[in-house]
């Protein structure tokens, strides 16, 4: 029998883990629960001014979970004036991956509204198609 013993890298914002410290400090960088987080597809760095945009209008309430005494459950309540989905994608230009960034650091999934339906696989692909449309058309491709 072989044993090995390795050294494991965990995401301190997701906890996700990597064999390698250079691919979990990419993954950190990029993680869409760092705060500070560079986007890969938009390649801006803007989820920390838009946390603070929208600090202060929801307060997430922690209530036991049913059953489980150790775990709590999450959930949004609006303090100010509300925020939705439609308006967190303008102010993210429609990139799927900060969309995605905000909903899960504000935990605003639990929240009453159309977090929920947010789908990011469909949005992302409707974004690159729409980016790839438009780099066609701006090459002259497809006439």
């Amino acid at each position: 029998m072989i044993t090995k013993q390795r050294t494991v890298y965990y995401c301190e914002f997701c906890k996700a883990h990597k064999m390698t410290k250079n691919s979990m400090e990419l993954h950190e960088k990029h993680c869409t629960a760092n705060p500070d987080r560079h986007c890969r597809v938009c390649e801006n760095g803007w989820n920390k001014d838009l946390l603070k945009k929208y600090e202060g209008r929801f307060v997430i309430k922690k209530s036991p979970a049913p059953g489980f005494p150790n775990a709590t459950i999450n959930s949004v309540e609006w303090a100010g004036e509300p925020v939705t989905l439609a308006q967190l994608q303008e102010d993210v230009e429609y990139c799927p991956a900060c969309t995605l960034a905000i909903i899960r650091q504000c935990d605003l999934n639990n929240s009453p509204g159309d977090f929920g339906e947010f789908n990011y696989q469909k949005a992302n692909k409707e974004y690159w198609d729409e980016r790839s449309a438009a780099y066609e058309e701006d090459r002259g491709y497809g006439l």
